[in-house]
């Protein structure tokens, strides 16, 4: 007790001061309340309502009271008093005892506050995570601050990019209103100030009275708003019309700022997301280019106008319904399967590649073509496909070609006088013959005569021929036709010619090639004059030791394809001459040659969407290769 109260026993004992050690006046104490029998009214009101019957001593009580004359600032103490009976029951005396539970009090204030600071703290951050706009969470954070701490305002000065600090992210102030005054004359220096260094600044406007605690006039705190990655986004400024801010309260304060900061760091990264994300979307929906986007799953997850102009189908139909597999050619689905399976760090895209792809509405649609790979950590996150529409280029092309085969068929016609007037005298001198064979009735003159008609008869009609089929577009003619019988026919028909000069026909035909769809016509016209041209270049061989062969092979290649190789072992050809051969009107036959056979020959080709490929040698021979595109009978395609 003397260490409690400061006053000694000696001081104590024998007076009735015992009210010294804790109130200001005298005044009874418990015990005397207790032997003055004074009724629980009585107490009550002496002890403000803080005084109970105690539960375990008979005619006890029991309280726990403040008293500000204990120690430096004052004393909780739990106390309880007790009659002193004698034997007869009645009442000669009290006891009291005194427990001192300051630091439980504290303990227990320091708790409340903690988790005061703790509701305060999730009450703000779930205003902050609140599904509403940047400012109407900022809104309800700082209200959340101001009735936290008292205080009159809770503004937010933010920086703009003039390097100023003001309201006008917010448009406000949040005070309530006839609430709030301006901050000091230095504010805009102690703003800057913060923002730079980072660190929260305390200004009083007023006195503070460090004997007795009281302070007389506004404090202002000023709170760094920053966050992880950026510093100096703005300043909180919070308003106390009197009292200090605790360093609890700054430290509270402080944590606050910084999730501001980041909630605004947050709603600025996520504007720019968003901004990124329209420009991009805008940028892919005006592409001229066909963009198509899948996930991991082959499902089309971006189909953008382009790409509904290229393949006729409409976005709706095609996001999110449709696997890209569906609708895409099988040249652009190998190249994203094998880019797909392909062990890469980047995302690599495919070179450009010509190919063709069928539109909703059946029509073949030529384009171009890249596609890549997206990938994450070497993962397959999806895939991207661009398709540039060549429909107008290759009509272009078209008509730049067919301008220069009717300029070219022009410049021939001019340039051709000399072939044209072999054949006329071809037609005189055998004319001359028949008239000398008439005329003497010599049947041998006559025979000579109508033969040499007869040729210059089929030169003509070559000659015509290949004109029409170099200088008109003609479209494919596809029917059901067996690749085999029409080379087998070629064979036989120049099997004779072949056959008068000591050069054999050899025929290799592919067991596996049957019945396909293709145009029996353009494939009979060019064997026609490839195994013309192998049979002249071994006629024109000056190899004499040699045994002259054309050889003829068919075969059939994956993807549907029907190949035609003739070859020959005659005179081959130079460098040069295979640079030339496909020039207008190119020949090696001298006048017996009109240049017009291969020009036909790779027209008719490159009209069947097929190849034409030379590989030769000087003085060993020629291989001409023929690929054309066919597809099986429907009735005879599996499954």
């Amino acid at each position: 007790m003397e260490k409690l109260t400061g006053h000694s026993s000696p001081e104590m004992v024998g007076t009735n001061r015992q009210w010294a050690p804790f109130w200001e006046s005298e005044r009874p104490s418990m015990g005397d309340l207790i032997l003055e029998q004074r009724s629980d009214h009585e107490i009550w009101n002496l002890y403000g309502g803080r005084c109970k019957n105690s539960e375990m001593i008979e005619g006890g009580y029991e309280a726990e009271v403040f008293f500000p004359k204990l120690g430096h600032g004052g004393r909780w103490c739990w106390f309880t008093a007790a009659p002193l009976k004698s034997a007869d029951g009645s009442v000669i005396g009290a006891i009291e005892t005194l427990l001192d539970t300051t630091a439980i009090k504290r303990a227990q204030e320091e708790q409340r506050l903690r988790n005061r600071e703790l509701t305060t703290l999730c009450s703000i951050y779930t205003a902050l995570n609140a599904p509403t706009t940047l400012q109407e969470r900022i809104g309800g954070a700082v209200l959340e601050i101001r009735d936290f701490l008292g205080a009159e305002s809770v503004c937010l000065y933010m920086a703009e990019d003039t390097g100023r600090f003001d309201l006008r992210y917010f448009n406000a102030c949040y005070a309530e209103p006839g609430y709030g005054q301006a901050g000091p004359a230095e504010e805009p220096g102690i703003i800057k100030q913060v923002s730079k260094t980072d660190k929260p600044q305390v200004h009083h406007l007023g006195t503070h009275d460090a004997v007795n605690g009281k302070t007389e006039g506004p404090t202002f705190a000023y709170i760094p708003i920053s966050a992880k990655d950026t510093q100096g986004i703005g300043v909180m400024r919070i308003e106390k019309e009197s009292g200090l801010f605790s360093a609890e309260e700054l430290h509270l304060l402080d944590l606050i700022g910084n999730r501001i900061g980041a909630t605004i760091e947050n709603a600025m990264l996520h504007d720019e997301v968003m901004r990124k994300s329209k420009f991009q979307f805008k940028l892919i929906k005006s592409a001229n280019e066909g963009i198509i986007a899948t996930d991991e799953k082959w499902q089309t997850v971006i189909f953008n106008p382009a790409a509904e102009r290229i393949f006729g189908y409409s976005a709706q139909d095609v996001l999110g319904r449709k696997d890209v597999r569906d609708y895409l050619p099988q040249l652009v689905q190998e190249t994203l399967l094998s880019n797909s399976e392909a062990v890469l760090d980047a995302n690599e895209s495919s070179p450009w590649t010509e190919t063709e792809i069928t539109a909703s509405t059946g029509e073949s649609i030529p384009v171009r073509f890249s596609g890549s790979v997206l990938r994450e950590n070497k993962k397959n996150m999806g895939t991207v496909s661009f398709f540039q529409d060549l429909r107008e280029i290759k009509r272009l092309e078209r008509d730049l070609l067919n301008s220069e085969r009717l300029a070219a068929v022009g410049q021939t016609v001019a340039g051709m006088a000399h072939c044209i007037k072999n054949i006329l005298h071809g037609f005189k001198g055998g004319s001359y013959l028949v008239d000398v064979g008439l005329d003497r009735d010599n049947t041998e003159k006559l025979r000579t005569g109508w033969a040499m008609i007869q040729r210059n008869i089929t030169r003509t009609s070559d000659l015509v021929m290949d004109l029409l089929s170099y200088s008109k577009e003609r479209e494919p003619e596809f029917e059901v036709c067996d690749p085999n019988a029409i080379a087998d026919d070629v064979c036989e028909l120049l099997d004779g010619v072949a056959h008068d000069h000591d050069v054999q026909v050899v025929k290799e035909f592919s067991d596996a090639i049957v019945p396909v769809i293709m145009d029996p016509r353009t494939v009979h016209r060019c064997l026609m004059n490839l195994v013309t041209n192998a049979i002249d270049a071994c006629i024109f061989d000056p190899g004499a030791d040699k045994v002259h062969q054309v050889t003829v092979v068919t075969s059939r290649e994956a993807g549907e394809i029907i190949r035609f190789d003739v070859r020959d072992n005659g005179s081959g050809m130079s460098q040069e001459v295979k640079d030339k051969l496909f020039s207008s009107f190119f020949s090696t036959k001298g006048v017996k040659g009109t240049g017009l056979g291969l020009l036909v020959t790779s027209k008719l080709v490159e009209e069947h969407k097929g190849s034409i490929d030379v590989i030769s040698t000087e003085g060993e021979g020629t291989t001409f290769i023929l690929r054309f595109p066919a597809r099986l009978p429907e009735a005879d395609r599996p499954g």
